[in-house]
C-alpha cells in the first residue's frame, strides 16, 4: 500500500477503546490507498460486445494464387488485399478449410491501424496474415514470416499478435522499445490482466487487444483507459504511429498492375474494349485462380436474330435436305440493348480447367482429383488438357461454377452461362454478317464440317474431332472459337422470340415440363449453316453429347448475376 499513516489519537478512554479505534483506522486508510486498477475487469462489459460491427474494410485485390506454406511446404492459397492505406496477404493452408470471409470478418473487427502488422509480415516471400489447419504447422519453426493462426482463433488473439509484430516494426527504429514498455508499466497505477508478475511482452499484447475494445466502443472509453493508463496509452499511440509512407505505393503498384493489359490480350482486345475498360476504370482482361483468360465485352446494342429469311438461309446451306422450318426460330429479328458491360471467357472451358475443380471419391472415400477424365469408350482423340470440356450436361455446369465462385471467394467475382442474347452480341462482336468472319466460312477459320458450304465458301476436310482451344482466329473482341468446335451452353430455356424490342432480356420463361435450354455456335460435326452468329439449337439440359461444351460469363464487380441464371 502506498503512503499509508496512522494518525496519533488522543482519549480519555480505555486502553481497549484505544487499540480498536486505531485498528478502524488503519483498516479505513488501507482501504482508501490506491491499489492497481485491473484494466480488464475494468472494461469487461465492452470485451463481451467486442467483434460485433467492424472497425475496417478489407478488398480483395487478386487471387487465389497456389502457394506453399511454411517450413514443412503445405498446399495453401494465397490473396493479396487492402485494408485503409496497406496492402494485406492473406494465406490460408488447403488442409484448413477455412473460408476468406471468415479471416477478412476477424481481420475486420480490429482497428486499420492494426494493419500496419499485416502489411509488415506481406512483403515479397511473406505469407501475410496465414491460417494453419492445426497449431503444428503454424508453429513450425522456420519459413516464411507470417502473423500466424489456426481456425479457431478469435479476433483479440489476433490482435495480441499484430500488437507483438508492432512493437518488432517500432524496434527497428528504436531498440529501447521494450524498456520503455516497462518503465509505463511501473509508472501506471494499473494492471491489464490483474496478474503481479508482468512479463513486458506478453502485457504489451495484452493491452493491443484492451485498446482496441475500447477503440471499437466508442471515444468515451478510448478516454477512460488513456485516463486510467496514461503512460502505456501514449507509448502505443507511438508504437502504432503513421502509416508507413511505402505502404500507400505498394497499394497503387498493384492496382496499377491489376489495370494493365496482359500480354496474352494486347493483341486481341478492341478500341472498343479498352474504351470501355477506362470509361468503367476496371481491367480489360484478366485470368482468374484456374487460369480461365476473360475479356471485357462492351454494353450495347443490336440486331438479334437473322437478316434472311428461313428460304435465304436454306438455300445458302447447299445441303440437299436442308429445311426453311429449321430455321423460322431466328425470327423475327428484334433489337437488343446491353446495358451492363461483362467479362467473357476467351475460350471454351478446356478439360484441364474443369477437372482443375471437379473431383471424384475414391474407393476409400478420399476426394482425389479426377484428371482428364471423359467417360469410357470415348476416343482419345477427345481427349486433352488444352481441349474443350465435352459430354458436361447443364446441371454439371451450374456444379461448376458454384465451385468456381467458392475457389473464387473473396475477389468479388460470379459467374454464370451467358444469356442467349449476351452469346450472340459477344459472337458478332458489332458484324452484321453470318458470321463474324463475314458473309461465309471455311475451314481454315473453324472446326466444321469442311464437306458443306455456306454460300460461295470452300470446302474442305471434316476433322470429325474436336480441336484444342484458340487455333482459329478470334472475331474483333478476342473470342475463340465462338463458330465451330463445341455448341456452348446458354442460360436460357428453349423458346420463341418475341417481336418488340428487349433489355437485358433474360429469355423465355421456364415452360411446363421443358428440359431443354439452347445451345449455340455449331460444333466439330456440324455443318457450316449451324455455325451462324444467328443459329439456334436445343440441347437437353439433363443429356450429356460430344459436341456441346460452354463458356463462361463474369458480371463487372458489383454488379449483380446475369438475368439468365437458372
Amino acid at each position: 500500500m502506498n503512503n499509508l499513516h496512522t494518525p496519533f489519537v488522543q482519549s480519555t478512554r480505555p486502553f481497549k477503546m484505544l487499540a480498536l479505534i486505531g485498528a478502524i483506522l488503519v483498516l479505513t486508510a488501507g482501504a482508501q490507498a490506491e491499489k492497481p486498477v485491473n484494466l480488464k475487469k475494468h472494461f469487461t462489459p465492452l470485451y463481451r460486445n467486442f467483434s460485433k460491427k467492424s472497425q475496417t474494410k478489407i478488398k480483395i485485390l487478386t487471387g487465389p494464387r497456389a502457394v506453399k506454406m511454411g517450413k514443412a511446404q503445405l498446399p495453401g492459397r494465397q490473396w493479396t488485399a487492402t485494408g485503409g492505406n496497406y496492402l494485406l496477404k492473406l494465406t490460408i493452408e488447403d488442409k484448413a478449410k477455412f473460408e476468406l470471409d471468415k479471416l477478412t470478418a476477424l481481420i475486420e473487427q480490429l482497428p486499420s491501424a492494426y494493419l500496419k502488422a499485416c502489411y509488415a509480415v506481406s512483403g515479397k516471400g511473406q505469407e501475410g496474415v496465414a491460417v494453419y489447419a492445426a497449431p503444428a504447422g503454424a508453429g513450425e519453426k522456420g519459413g516464411k514470416s507470417s502473423i500466424r493462426m489456426v481456425p479457431r482463433t478469435k479476433s483479440l488473439t489476433l490482435a495480441f499478435e499484430m500488437g507483438q509484430t508492432l512493437v518488432q516494426v517500432a524496434e527497428r527504429k528504436d531498440k529501447t522499445i521494450l524498456d520503455q514498455w516497462s518503465k509505463a508499466i511501473a509508472a501506471d497505477k494499473a494492471t491489464v490482466s490483474g496478474k503481479t508478475k508482468i512479463e513486458p511482452g506478453k502485457d504489451l499484447g495484452e493491452f493491443a487487444q484492451l485498446y482496441a475494445v475500447c477503440l471499437g466502443a466508442g471515444g468515451k472509453h478510448l478516454a477512460a483507459l488513456q485516463k486510467l493508463s496514461p503512460a502505456r496509452f501514449a507509448l502505443w499511440k507511438k508504437i502504432l504511429g503513421e502509416p508507413d509512407p511505402k505502404a500507400a505505393a505498394a497499394v497503387a503498384a498493384v492496382k496499377a498492375e491489376a489495370r494493365k493489359i496482359p500480354a496474352w490480350a494486347t493483341k486481341v482486345v478492341s478500341k472498343a474494349q479498352l474504351a470501355e475498360a477506362k470509361r468503367l476504370d476496371v481491367p480489360v482482361a484478366f485470368v482468374n485462380g484456374v487460369g480461365i483468360k476473360f475479356v471485357l465485352i462492351p454494353s450495347g446494342t443490336f440486331m438479334m436474330g437473322s437478316a434472311a429469311t428461313g428460304v435465304e438461309v436454306a438455300r445458302l446451306c447447299n445441303m440437299p435436305n436442308a429445311q426453311p422450318g429449321w430455321f423460322l426460330d431466328e425470327h423475327p429479328r428484334h433489337k437488343v440493348t446491353l446495358t451492363k458491360a461483362f467479362y467473357m471467357s476467351v475460350h471454351e472451358i478446356t478439360q484441364e480447367q474443369y477437372f482443375a475443380l471437379v473431383k471424384i471419391k475414391s474407393r476409400k472415400g478420399e476426394e482425389k482429383p479426377k484428371g482428364l477424365t471423359l467417360p469410357a469408350g470415348v476416343s482419345q482423340e477427345f481427349r486433352g488438357a488444352d481441349k474443350p470440356m465435352i459430354f458436361v450436361r447443364k446441371v454439371e455446369v451450374d456444379t461448376y461454377v458454384k465451385l468456381l465462385e467458392k475457389w473464387e471467394q473473396g475477389m468479388g467475382r460470379t459467374y454464370s452461362l451467358p444469356t442467349e442474347a449476351q452469346w450472340e452480341y459477344a459472337c458478332r462482336a458489332g458484324t452484321t454478317t453470318p458470321f463474324f468472319f463475314g458473309k461465309t466460312i471455311s475451314p481454315k477459320q473453324a472446326n466444321y464440317d469442311g464437306r458443306y458450304t455456306y454460300g460461295d465458301g470452300a470446302k474442305g476436310t471434316n476433322r470429325g474431332v474436336t480441336t484444342p482451344v484458340g487455333q482459329y482466329p478470334p472475331n474483333a473482341w478476342g473470342l475463340y472459337d465462338m463458330h465451330g468446335n463445341v455448341s456452348e451452353w446458354c442460360s436460357d430455356y428453349y423458346g420463341p422470340y418475341e417481336a418488340k424490342e428487349a433489355i437485358d432480356p433474360p429469355g423465355p420463361p421456364k415452360p411446363r415440363n421443358n428440359e431443354r435450354n439452347v445451345v449455340r455456335g455449331g460444333a466439330w460435326r456440324s455443318y457450316p449453316g449451324a455455325c451462324r452468329s444467328a443459329c439456334r439449337l436445343q440441347g437437353w439440359k439433363r443429356r450429356t453429347e460430344s459436341h456441346i461444351g460452354f463458356r463462361l460469363i463474369s458480371p463487372l464487380p458489383g454488379s449483380s448475376k446475369t438475368p439468365g441464371k437458372k
